[in-house]
This record gives C-alpha cells, structure tokens and sequence, in this order.
C-alpha cells in the first residue's frame, strides 16, 4: 500500500508521467518527502521503484537479493562449506566465495586476510554443480567437464581434462566424480588407497549409483547395497568389517536397502529406503550416537566428526562432536523449512524454504552471519515468437510450431539441433529450421523431429557424443527424411529416441542419428507412445500399458534390475494417456486417477515419498479430475479441474515454476501455468502456449534455450530475428 501511494504522490506533483509504460521525469537530486533521488528518478527507500520498474540499485531490493534489470533477484542456485570458507553458485553458472584464502580456495589470489565479501571466481560462467575440499573446490560445467580452483599440492585441483563427468564429490585432499555407467575417477592425495583399483570395481559388478568419500576410505552405493574400499585404520568397523579390511579390495559392508550414505572423517551413515539410519566406524566423539527423530529422514550429511539428518518436517537434528560443543553451543540452531544442509568442518550451513542459506559455527573469516537468497522467476513471455500452436522442449534447446507450419527453434546448436543445416558452439538467437508444412514436432535431448502434412519425418541434430576419432559431434545437422516409414500418424521423441505410429496404429522407433527404424510389433494398434531415456511405452488398444527396454529403477513396472524387459503393467483401470520421463511414467486413469512407476528420486512418483525406484504403480495424491499430463526429464504437470495445474518431481532449476528449488513429491498447483493450452516441462526450463499463440518460458537459460541468449532470463526479452 505504501509503494502505491508513493507513486500516487509523485505522479501529483508532476515527477512522472501518467502515460504507460510509467516514465519518470530526470530528478536533480530534489525529490518530495520521503523519497529519494536513485539513478535519476525519485524512488522510495527500501522499497520497489514507483516509475515502473521494481528497482534502480541493489538498496531497494531486500537483504540478499540485487537489482538486475529493474527487477529485484535472489542471485544463487547452490552450495559447497569448505573449511572456514564457502562457495555458491548464481544462476548465470559464476561461483562466488567468501572466507579463508590463504591458498586460492576462494578463487582469487592468495590473501592473509580473509575474505568478507562475495568474491567471483574468474573463468568459469556455466557451472551446474559445485562441491569444496578442506582448500579446494570443483564445478561441473554445462558441457560436463569440470574447472577446479585452490590448494593443489597434490593435484586434487587439477582435473587433467575429465569429460561426460556426472557426480562430483570432494573431501579434505581428493576429488572424485562418477560418469555414466557408474564409473569412477578420482585425484588428490591417496595415502591409504581410497582410490581402489579399476580392476577390482570392474569386477564389482554393481553400478554405483553415488559416491562419498572419507579421510581414507571411499564408498559407493549400488543396487541398495554400501561397498566401500581403503585402509581405515585404526577404524576396522568403518568398511563394515570386524577385522581389518587393507588395500584397494572392495568391501560389501552387508547394508541393504540403502537409499544414501554421508562419511565423515572416521565414520558412516546410511539412510535406508524405509527412513531408518544405521552408522558405524568410530565413535569416540558420538558419532555413532543416533538420536530418536521427530519425524522421518530424508537426508543426511556428514563432515569430520558429526552428522545432520533432514527431517521430513523440515527441520534438522545433528549428533557426534562440533568443536564448538564444549562452549556449550549446540550442534545446529533451530531452523524451520530446511531444504538442505551442507557441512564444513567446523561450519553448518542450510538452505531454508524461504530459500535464504543460513550458516552457524565457528568461523574468524566472516563465513558466518551471511543470508544468501536463491530464487528465479516464474513465467516469462518470449516476446516475437509467432503465434504458436506447440511447444517442445530438448536438454538446451527449445522449438516452437506456430499456425503457418514453421518451426522456430533457439539455444543449444552444438549438435544441429536447430535445424539450420549447420552447428554452433555457442548456439545464437532463435532461427527458422529448414523444413515446411509441418503438422507436429517432438525434441529429443540434442536432435529435433519434425512431421510434416505428407506424413512424412525429418530429424536433424544428433546424440550428444563425439566421434571418438574426429573429436566432431556424432550428428547429421540437415534436416534428413527417416526413410522406411508409411505414411506417419503421430510423432514422438525423447532423449536418444523416436517413434512414429501410422493410421493402421503400427509403430516404428529408432535411436537418431541412426536412420534404420524398426517396427515395434509390441506397441502394435497403441493409442498413446511415451519415451523415457532408455525405457519405452505404450497404451494398447485395450487401455493396458506395455513396456519395454531398461529397468534399472523400476520404470516398466518390474522390480528395479539394471537389464531389458518387456512388460505388461497391471494397473487398477484402463489407461487412457501416459507420459514418460527419465526413468519413470505416469498413466492418467479412466477412473480419474494417475499411476506412476520407476524411479522417485525428486518425488516424480507424486505419493509424497523419495527413493530410487520401485516397479510398483503409486497413485498420484490429491489429484482433482486430472488430464493432459506432460512429463520428461524428473519433472511432471497435470492439468486438473478448473484449468489448474499442478506440477510435481525434480525442481533443481525452477521448472516448476513454483518460485522455489524445492522438488515436490505430491502435486502442488502452480498459479502461473494455469489457463494455457500447452505445457513442456524439461530438465532446466519450461515453456508453455496461451490461447493467444504467445509463448512463455522459465527456469535455467545456459545455453539460450529461453530467449537465445546465454544470460540468466530474468524479464522478458525480445527474441531477435522472429
């Protein structure tokens, strides 16, 4: 109320004009009562500029936020505690640090003095992922490598050109990430063989699922089950065994039903699937001194010699030894709606639901006492698209239809994804592709399809990989004809695969850049195709859902193994439309109901639980007369009664649109998607069609796939040459 009289009083005493947009008049310093002069207009402390825009300067935004095109924004995306410093990561990919720098940890020249403020790490503007050491830290880049910066005097800091890199984790002096497939690499500081031998994890036999790493011991988890590998002396029970377990061997502690684990220094915990905890290794300090929660787990970290549980209340309970304890301290200050934690040695930090990172513990370097905001907008309209009648979205591309039978397409063009019969590195703003007359398209993660009004499909783009000889993408960037297909009905795509269905309901799929498809004689007469990343179904002709293809997390509805299936899911009703992301799918039900199965790891399942998979179908909660699902990457929408929406599964870069990075395991309405005629919701963004033909989008732009640039989108931009 205050900020609209304000306005009010200016606009009577002729400081701005009533025209729209508002425009202020130039102020010379001399503004009325209780306001003042910022950027040349007159503008209310403390509060959103009255002439149009929320803000001119970083003062009239709240503690934490910045003033970044007139609009007040929470700046970070995520966060890593070191020892006596900390990093976090903004939404354009730039890591910040702030605390000890003795050594470069906070990646900037060495100082004596500690840092006090945020500080940029230079060189690096499209992080994705971001872990600290006791004086180093690591990102995981956009294109998948990693850039390292602080104490490197036993190469922990220096990654030797690693690529495809999918999990990175960092502890005290070593560096360890995971790639596709479950292998692993590690660098830094090995005295006690914490590495393993590549043989002897090959001969495992087990694909881990995620790694912790200790002061001398490594861990993994596969299928459920902990293995870990190093000399813990004089620790004999930290690998699980009662008697020393030397050398790289690899050890099954003899854990199951293992959803994760955290290690500190000396000892472990685990977070079983049912939400128990069990620990082992020492317990000098209390380590092993599990407390009786109030509510159930949902996460644990751990560092040097203690641990902190998530609880499902969003709350946190610590155990074990803070260095601080003996001042008669507690481990962890009471914080409501947590989201995560992260510790340091001697440092907590945790992000709240109000998304502000709180910290507590000791720190001489000014790490603590900092309230850090994260956030990214909802809904953004991409102004100058032609009116559009569909969406779709890839990994970092995004391509529109509109009503002539033209594809539009901007972001990612490493691969040819946008149809221009070329590739660019860096992708540009958005262009025409180079085909016509087109009734339908579908996105996999770096290729595009087409379906044109003969019936016939062009792709163009490729998978993702390079040629192991050439270095070149593995790609054909020309828009190409998939030969060998009758007339196409209905087209779809995901990942690395499409399928297309005729008017007689014969299916024919193929994995691009391959162009051999292959009639799929399981999915003959379906109504509805889903693709997930390696998964593929369908509704048949009499409303049962068949599978096939990998079910390493449950997602054709058996139990989870790592090998191929065809399977024909018993569900409570006849199933009427389906979507499939990664490594899961949901059926909306003939009974007004929705069935998911596979993997819930961001909650994609919708039945308020967390877990890694399961072949058993789970109803959706609290869904009121769902219909038209749209599903790919963890995330999901259904539209609902009312022309609602609601959205729920993976949220780690904003593509929910709720606001928050929070993922939802149950369905939560998002005002902002509500009366649209289409929704996509991929990976890192979103977009959706009003009935106007515009188009908005939202969530992370790092390779354009907003509005074509490779800036954080923060208010809605023009798309050049549309």
């Amino acid at each position: 109320m205050r900020i609209r009289s304000a306005l009010a009083f200016v606009v009577a005493l002729g400081g701005c004009s009533e025209l729209e947009p508002l425009l202020c008049e130039p102020c010379d310093g001399v503004c009325p009562f209780g306001l003042a002069c910022q950027a040349g207009v007159c503008v209310a402390p403390g509060e959103p500029q009255a002439c149009g825009l929320v803000c001119a300067l970083d003062s009239n935004c709240a503690p934490g936020r910045v003033c970044r095109e007139g609009q007040c924004v929470p700046e970070y995306i995520d966060f890593a505690v070191g020892n006596g410093f900390a990093c976090v990561l903004d939404v354009a990919g730039v890591p910040r640090c702030w605390g000890e720098n003795g050594v470069g940890q906070c990646g900037v020249a060495p100082t004596v003095d500690p840092i006090r403020e945020l500080v940029v790490v230079e060189g690096v503007d499209d992080g994705v992922d971001i872990d600290c050491g006791s004086s180093h830290c690591c990102v995981i880049r956009a294109d998948r490598t990693l850039a390292c910066w602080g104490w490197n005097e036993h190469g922990q800091a220096e990654p030797g050109g690693l690529s495809g890199v999918e999990e990175l984790v960092i502890a005290l002096e070593r560096t360890c990430v995971r790639f596709e497939g479950g292998r692993l690499e590690c660098f830094g500081r090995e005295e006690a063989a914490q590495f393993g031998s590549h043989r002897d994890r090959e001969r495992l036999g087990v694909e881990l699922e995620s790694i912790v790493l200790g002061a001398r011991h490594t861990c993994g988890v596969g299928d459920g089950r902990v293995y870990c590998w190093g000399t813990p002396f004089p620790f004999f029970g930290l690998l699980g065994a009662a008697i020393p377990v030397e050398g790289t061997a690899i050890f099954d502690t003899g854990y199951e039903d293992v959803k994760l684990v955290a290690s500190g220094w000396n000892h472990m915990c685990a977070l079983h699937r049912d939400g128990r905890v069990s620990c082992w290794g020492s317990s000098t300090e209390g380590q092993l001194a599990v407390p009786e929660f109030s509510a159930k787990v949902v996460d644990l970290e751990a560092n040097a010699d203690w641990t902190c549980a998530r609880l499902a209340d969003e709350t946190v309970e610590c155990w074990g030894y803070w260095v601080d304890r003996a001042a008669g301290l507690p481990l962890t200050p009471r914080v409501d709606g947590v989201q995560r934690v992260d510790l340091g040695f001697n440092v907590g930090c945790v992000l709240d639901r109000d998304e502000a990172i709180r910290c507590w513990g000791v720190s001489e370097a000014g790490l603590l006492g900092n309230v850090l905001q994260i956030d990214f907008p909802g809904p953004t309209i991409v102004e100058g698209v032609p009116p559009a009648v569909r969406v779709d979205l890839g990994a970092h591309h995004t391509c529109a239809l509109d009503r002539a039978g033209d594809v539009t397409c901007w972001g990612d063009d490493s691969h040819g994804q946008l149809g221009t019969g070329a590739a660019s590195r860096e992708g540009g703003p958005p262009v025409q592709a180079a085909v016509e007359d087109i009734m339908d398209i579908a996105l996999g993660a770096f290729f595009s399809c087409a379906l044109d009004g003969e019936g016939d499909v062009w792709c163009w783009g490729g998978d993702g990989r390079s040629d192991p000889v050439t270095g070149a993408p593995r790609a054909i960037v020309e828009p190409t004809r998939v030969p060998g297909i009758p007339t196409a009905h209905r087209l779809y795509a995901n990942y690395r695969d499409a399928c297309v269905s005729d008017a007689t309901g014969a299916v024919w799929c193929w994995r691009w850049p391959s162009l051999v498809p292959e009639q799929r004689s399981l999915f003959a007469g379906a109504t509805h195709i889903a693709i997930g990343d390696a998964h593929v179904c369908a509704i048949d002709p009499v409303g049962d859902v068949v599978c096939e293809g990998n079910n390493e997390r449950g997602q054709i509805g058996l139990s989870p193994h790592n090998a191929y299936y065809t399977n024909r899911i018993a569900l409570p009703a006849p199933a009427v439309e389906l979507v499939s992301g990664a490594f899961f799918s949901c059926a909306r039900l003939s009974d007004e109901t929705v069935s998911c199965w596979g993997d819930a790891e961001h909650g994609q399942l919708g039945d308020g639980l967390k877990h890694l998979g399961t072949g058993v179908p789970s109803v959706v909660s609290d869904l009121v007369e769902p219909r038209d699902l749209v599903g790919k990457a963890y995330s999901i929408c259904a539209r609902v009664a009312g022309d609602g929406v609601e959205c729920w599964g993976s949220n780690n870069a904003r593509q929910l649109a709720d606001g928050t990075l929070i993922d939802r395991s149950r369905p939560e309405p998002i005002d902002g998607l509500a009366s649209s005629i289409q929704i996509e919701v991929g990976q890192l963004h979103g977009c959706l069609v009003r009935p106007d033909g515009t188009v908005e989008c939202w969530g992370l732009n790092v390779r354009g796939q907003i509005d074509g640039t490779q800036t954080a989108f923060l208010e809605p931009q023009p798309i050049p040459g549309l």
